[in-house]
This record gives structure tokens, sequence and C-alpha cells, in this order.
């Protein structure tokens, strides 16, 4: 008879991948994964995996939690200024909201992308994702404006997508509210210019 599981997989794998999120993939042991879920090292194994792939479930997790919350906040569509402004206030809610410790893919982007080509393949799929939500984005704030080449949506998505990853980064050093707000505020500037052909 099989011996029923103490714990929820589910929930041991989130505050697994919150772990990860603060201290990296490098700086976090199993004993550390043991430790901050709560379940031993034959619990952890059979139900999640070794490290790395308890680190690849944690990256899955942490993308449907980032774009779940991107998706459900609220935009103000008046024009692309308030929208792209808008639209940075919610993402820098979620990850203000969890800390100092930027954006997971970002911090993964950087300590093990480079050496990892599973987990650059998952970098690549969240930036579509994000530029996807760019694109959308934009899409319904122009429908009331002239229009804008296809192409000029494209790279303003990208461009966004790029900074919000910058922003991240700027949360992650800690950097001032004056310096972070001037960051968004340029961003919707630079967008505007974008999408005219400026």
């Amino acid at each position: 008879m099989a011996r029923k599981k103490e714990f929820d997989p589910d929930v041991a794998l989130t505050k697994a991948m919150q772990f990860f999120w603060q201290n990296g993939f490098e700086n976090t042991s199993v004993r550390d994964l043991i430790s901050n879920t709560g379940v031993n090292f034959y619990g952890l194994y059979s139900s999640l995996g070794d490290k790395r792939e308890i680190f690849l479930k944690s990256l899955d997790e942490y993308i449907k939690m980032y774009m779940s919350a991107l998706n459900a906040q609220k935009v103000d569509y008046q024009d692309v200024d308030s929208a792209v402004v808008s639209a940075f206030d919610n993402i820098f809610a979620f990850l203000n909201g969890h800390g100092h410790i930027g954006c997971m893919v970002c911090n993964a982007a950087i300590e093990v992308a480079p050496t990892d080509a599973e987990v650059a393949l998952k970098m690549q799929a969240h930036r579509e994702q994000v530029e996807a939500y760019w694109r959308s984005l934009l899409v319904k704030v122009l429908e009331k404006e002239e229009l804008v080449k296809p192409e000029n949506i494209v790279h303003c998505a990208e461009f966004l997508c790029t900074q919000v990853y910058g922003l991240s980064m700027l949360l992650r050093a800690q950097s001032s509210q004056a310096l972070i707000s001037r960051h968004i505020n340029m961003s919707a500037k630079l967008a505007d210019r974008l999408l005219k052909g400026i």
C-alpha cells in the first residue's frame, strides 16, 4: 500500500520558488530547500525531483504567477502614455510586493541561462509572453487613435519588455523611488515616440 504524502507538493514548490527567487540557483542548496519547504530529502526528490528539476519547475511556477498578475490588472487605456505607466505600475506592485528581489526570470537569465539551454529557452518563452501582452495592450489603446504601422507596435512591445526587465533590475538594486518613477515615465514617453515612428 502506497504511503500517503504528508505534505502538499504545490505548497512545497511555491516555497522552493520563493527561496530560489530570492537567493538564486547557486546560492540555494538541497539542505536549504529541505529546511525552507519542511519536506525531507526523499519526499522532496520523489515529488519534485533534484535541485535543478525543482528550479525548472519553480521557474514555470513563477512565470505563470507573473503573467497571471499582469493580465489580471486593470490598465488605463485612455492614451499610450497613461496605459504604459499604468501597466508599469502594476508590474512594479507585483515585484515590489515580494521585496527587493527583482524578477526571477531576470535573475535566472544572468545567473543560469548562459550555461543552461533549457533555462535559456524558458527565458525566451517568458519574453515572448510579455511582448505579446504589450502588443495586445497597445492595440487596444490605438483603436481610438490614428493608424500606426504594425511593425512599430512590434518594435514598441520589444522595447517595453526590455524596459520592464530594467525595472526589475532597479528594484533588485534597491534604487530610489525617484529613479524608478523616471524610468517608468521615460519608458512611456519613448514608447509613444516609437509608435509614431519619430
